[in-house]
């Protein structure tokens, strides 16, 4: 089985819940993540040890992503998604 590049978008109490569930899974090679705010982005770096964007679309052409994971509040969830689909991405989480 092949494994799975995932990135997810924000890093707040339901991003870091999906970051953690991802990196503990045997069948993801990558986990990256995207997060306008500073500093949680940069603590959620140290935090994980994984790489941290400040924009989803920077996020998506940087990486070669098979799945985007959207963990931000509900109004917000459009924006990531579209840019996810006009990028290819054929599996968004939301």
């Amino acid at each position: 089985m092949k494994k799975v590049k995932i990135g997810v978008v924000g890093a707040g109490i339901y991003g870091t819940y999906h970051i953690h569930t991802y990196i503990c899974d045997p069948h993801v090679e990558t986990v990256v993540f995207c997060d306008l705010n500073d500093e949680r982005r940069a603590a959620t770096q140290n935090r994980y040890q994984i790489r941290g964007y400040a924009d989803v679309r920077e996020m998506i052409m940087a990486e070669k992503l098979d799945a985007v994971s959207i963990a931000t509040p509900d109004p917000y969830h459009y924006e990531p998604a579209k840019a996810a689909m006009e990028a290819g991405i054929k599996y968004l989480m939301i």
